[in-house]
């Protein structure tokens, strides 16, 4: 099985083609996860299909524990990298693969420098769509069994609960732990969730610590980053005219809003090795 490793600000993935792996179990998807026994990554790109004449690929994304997962910023930026270097297109949809059978199309754009952008669409606030359990409000999600932040609820391809502390605390990986792991799998949750912790730093620049569903802490996460933004915005910490930097543990992301509110991720997508392994 021929496959490719990629990686953004150290969030890395392994990709191949559908047709390389027929029996893909999560049990297969955990071994292939395994950094000691496998080729280990955060989650898995899997290339359903690819249209360069029509100018876009399909993709279904997977996380390291074996379950699906509905959308990933940097794996779309890693995959539009694969696609471009394939094809040398630089502006195409990556479509990604929903439970709902309605895929999320991104417009991707590849850049001269190792930047992608993606055009993410619109935030969804709502409960019905993060999505959230009957009569939790999505602005203020707090939990008796941990104190003391409150979170903000956001779905951007997939549910993300952003908590805001303050400029001086550093969320260690301890705390990333306990709270992450907590609330990933909440009550409140029906499709789990994942979870940011973000400060201020500077104009319009906030740090960004995330613990991912079926990953655990992450260096980097794309939608992670554009919840970030969303919440920064809506709690006054940024503005929405502006580009807002995000630090991560791996690096820096910008994320901007167009005019009527879609969201533009931009950030590197590093092409690793290629290698081959018994299918």
């Amino acid at each position: 099985m021929r496959f490719e490793k990629t990686h953004a600000y150290g969030n890395d993935f392994m990709s191949f083609k559908r047709a390389d792996c027929a029996d893909l179990t999560p049990e297969k998807i955990q071994s292939l996860s395994d950094r000691k026994t496998g080729v280990g990554f955060d989650q898995l790109i899997v290339f359903e299909q690819e249209e360069p004449a029509q100018k876009y690929c399909t993709i279904t994304f997977y996380n390291a524990d074996g379950t699906f997962s509905g959308a990933c910023g940097n794996g779309a930026r890693c995959a539009a990298r694969l696609f471009a270097d394939a094809t040398g297109l630089t502006a195409f949809d990556i479509r990604v693969t929903q439970k709902s059978g309605q895929p999320i199309v991104i417009p991707a754009e590849t850049l001269p420098n190792r930047d992608v952008r993606l055009l993410m669409g619109k935030p969804k606030r709502s409960a019905g769509q993060i999505p959230l359990a009957l009569g939790i409000d999505p602005d203020r999600v707090t939990f008796p069994e941990l104190h003391p932040y409150e979170g903000a609820c956001v779905n951007v391809g997939n549910p993300h609960l952003v908590f805001v502390t303050p400029e001086t605390v550093e969320i260690s990986n301890e705390e990333l732990t306990r709270y992450g792991g907590f609330a990933e799998n909440y009550e409140f949750f029906p499709e789990r969730v994942n979870v940011e912790f973000i400060r201020k730093i500077g104009v319009n620049h906030i740090q960004m610590r995330v613990w991912e569903r079926g990953a655990g802490i992450t260096s980097a996460c794309g939608t992670g980053a554009c919840a970030s933004a969303v919440i920064a915005v809506m709690k006054g910490l940024c503005i929405a005219e502006a580009p807002v930097k995000i630090s991560v543990d791996g690096g820096e992301m910008f994320v901007s809003f167009t005019p009527n509110g879609e969201i533009i991720l931009q950030g590197e997508a590093v092409r690793v090795f290629t290698g081959e392994m018994a299918a």
